[in-house]
């Protein structure tokens, strides 16, 4: 089936890991939640009454589903300041380690891209 660029609503997509579709035990929402935290770069800021309004859940669920997420290595969070970045990992790396190596590469003074993050660390 082929889709007419002119068709699609606003132009924002995910490409996302397929092996997280099929990880058991990841329930459908804390899936939703990680493919729309997916969208952003890592290291963004996203509040959870953010989240809560646009899921249309309490912030207790969402960090129910963070939690879940976390579990599973495809959600790391860290706090700088009153920031709480969120890093997303995959099947192939933790989300942890994507932080780990994401800072490691800001320290040393250079900007990048997910995609340049992606070719060094070769997923």
């Amino acid at each position: 089936m082929a889709i007419k660029v002119g068709m699609l609503v606003g132009g924002g997509f995910t490409k996302l890991d397929n092996n997280v579709c099929l990880l058991k035990g990841l329930s459908d929402k804390a899936f939703r939640l990680y493919a729309y935290i997916a969208s952003h770069q890592n290291g963004y800021n996203i509040r959870e009454d953010a989240l809560s309004t646009l899921f249309g859940m309490s912030k207790r669920t969402v960090r129910r589903y963070k939690v879940e997420l976390t579990q599973a290595g495809l959600l790391f969070m860290d706090k700088k300041g009153y920031q709480h970045r969120i890093w997303v990992g995959n099947t192939k790396m933790s989300a942890e380690r994507v932080m780990a190596t994401w800072t490691a590469r800001e320290s040393r003074g250079g900007d990048f891209t997910e995609e340049e993050l992606v070719e060094e660390l070769n997923l």
